[in-house]
């Protein structure tokens, strides 16, 4: 049975054929004007009778077209969710390989002891003449930048203390989606919503594509790390939350943070938990910086995040890399910065605050 309530359009319509109906059937043959040209009686029923229609059909136009409106809203949320879903079947958050570049400048004894000790070896090379399996010298020069292979006499050793810091080196990368359409003031202010996390991680043993480099120009040590995992045992573990797909935060950001793992720190170097953290974590973490991150998914995709083309955020004295992924998840195949967002100061204040749900 029809609920002539609920179906105002039908109502509105009905009313509209009728009113016209009924008022056109009594205009038939009625005389509407005297002999003065004054409407009658009939002819003010015959007017209000087709303003009555007019205003019936006025409506009926106006809730059909709100009413279209509302479907089409609808039928584009349920395109959307399909599109998502096969997105999500096409753009899937597993099997992602990394290349992370992090820079150590961290005023630790033994990486400091560590890095004079480069320091002399290297002053005796300083066109790289005589590296030879030890180190190798891509350039510039005459300052060039010194790569130790892991196979060298110069890298940590496995029982040394920096060994022990380079093994319990971390990585967190956060993921925020972009509202487009703000829920509340809350969302006007910072228009991104936290999705989930993911922890890089390599406590047991170092990777095998591991290398490190130093600049003698500014006594800077960095860690490269090359083709890593975020599942596994010895390449990293994840808590990504309610993120599934790349298409879940695109458009949206990505930030990138470098730190130790306390547990593995504080045990490797016997120190109890709160000396730890003052002594050791905290001046670590502070000094600590995702140089370049390159994420390679086992589909043509690629996100490159580097200090030249990221934004760097610092928050509560950590250091974030962040990257603003404003196109859609199909918009091309190499997803990285633009350089021209470094300079725009509302962008980087809005990006940069959403560090402080970064930490946990």
């Amino acid at each position: 049975m029809l609920d002539f309530f609920r179906d105002w359009g039908f109502t509105l319509k009905l009313l509209a054929g009728l009113a016209a109906t009924v008022f056109g059937i009594f205009g038939i043959g009625t005389k509407t004007r005297d002999d003065a040209g004054t409407l009658t009686r009939s002819g003010w029923i015959a007017l209000i009778g087709i303003i009555v229609s007019g205003l019936l059909g006025v409506g009926t136009s106006i809730y059909e077209h709100n009413a279209g409106e509302k479907n089409a809203r609808q039928d584009k949320i349920k395109s959307d969710r399909l599109l998502l879903s096969v997105q999500r079947g096409i753009y899937p958050l597993r099997g992602v390989r990394l290349d992370l570049e992090i820079t150590l400048d961290v005023a630790l004894e033994p990486i400091l002891a560590y890095k004079e000790t480069l320091r002399k070896a290297f002053l005796k090379n300083r066109n790289c003449s005589s590296g030879g399996d030890d180190f190798k010298c891509p350039g510039p020069f005459p300052s060039p930048v010194y790569v130790i292979p892991r196979s060298s006499r110069l890298f940590p050793s496995a029982r040394s203390s920096v060994y022990s810091i380079l093994r319990n080196v971390t990585v967190e990368v956060t993921m925020f989606r972009f509202l487009p359409h703000p829920r509340g003031p809350q969302d006007s202010q910072n228009p991104y919503e936290h999705l989930g996390r993911f922890e890089v991680y390599w406590m047991d043993r170092l990777p095998d594509q591991v290398r490190l480099l130093y600049e003698n120009s500014n006594h800077l040590l960095s860690l490269q790390v090359d083709d890593v995992t975020m599942t596994g045992k010895t390449s990293g573990d994840s808590d990504i939350g309610s993120v599934y797909s790349l298409s879940d935060f695109m458009p949206g950001l990505i930030a990138a943070e470098a730190s130790l793992s306390d547990v593995g720190v504080c045990k490797s170097f016997e120190m109890a938990e709160e000396a730890c953290e003052t002594q050791l974590l905290i001046p670590a973490v502070q000094n600590m910086s995702i140089e370049s991150a390159n994420f390679r998914f086992p589909y043509p995709k690629e996100i490159r995040m580097s200090q030249e083309e990221g934004i760097a955020c610092r928050s509560k004295d950590r250091h974030f890399l962040v990257l603003p992924l404003h196109g859609e998840v199909d918009s091309g195949n190499l997803i990285h910065g633009d350089v021209r967002e470094k300079k725009d100061t509302a962008e980087v204040s809005a990006v940069c605050s959403v560090s402080k749900d970064m930490t946990y």
